[in-house]
């Protein structure tokens, strides 16, 4: 239709901004869903159980939460018709960058770091300290997260630790995809404190 067919003809970069933009937007707000209700926090706080921060961190994740976001997260995708060579390049994109933000590196991105999210950045989004829970829902432009009053990067500072504050999760990929069905939305050990009230 017309849409498709003004989107496509974007030049190839505003294109792929307005794909990673149109995506991050409905990425941010399912990823805030998933913090501020129970019957899906329970799903995504397995993600953030992990206390050892690193590449394969972004793959310690329950189906439903990622079915979910991906669903999210393809719809803008869909709706505005890119050309292939735009949605390869945001699969391709997500996929190492999602890597990155997880890695235990101290790469110093300097002024990058306020147009992409870093490591630093998402670190802060996965802190195990409650008073710094709610921050940094935007996976790939940390201006959503302002906008929405959800930026927080202080300087050079990394969290102390990263986790879920006082949660006990079983271990194993089998025990962990069991465990958000044997729980009740209700059970307060799933650390609501994690939503964000912003």
């Amino acid at each position: 239709d017309q849409l498709h067919i003004w989107v496509q003809g974007l030049p190839f970069i505003v294109a792929l901004f307005l794909a990673f933009f149109a995506t991050d937007l409905f990425q941010y707000w399912a990823h805030r869903f998933f913090h501020t209700r129970v019957s899906l926090w329970r799903f995504h706080s397995i993600h953030h159980s992990t206390q050892n921060m690193d590449w394969l961190a972004g793959s310690r994740t329950h189906f439903i939460d990622i079915f979910f976001t991906r669903a999210m997260t393809f719809i803008p995708l869909y709706i505005l018709g890119f050309s292939s060579t735009v949605f390869n390049v945001y699969i391709i994109f997500i996929a190492i960058h999602a890597v990155l933000i997880h890695a235990n590196t101290r790469i110093n991105f300097g002024p990058l770091k306020y147009i992409f999210t870093t490591p630093q950045y998402h670190h802060w989004h996965h802190c195990e300290d409650p008073k710094y829970y709610g921050h940094n829902f935007a996976s790939i432009f940390p201006f959503i997260d302002m906008i929405f009053g959800t930026y927080y990067l202080p300087g050079k500072d990394w969290p102390a630790g990263t986790g879920v504050h006082e949660a006990e999760y079983p271990k194993g990929f089998v025990k962990q995809t069991i465990y958000p069905f044997t729980k009740s939305p209700f059970d307060t050990d799933l650390n609501m404190e994690e939503r964000s009230d912003r």
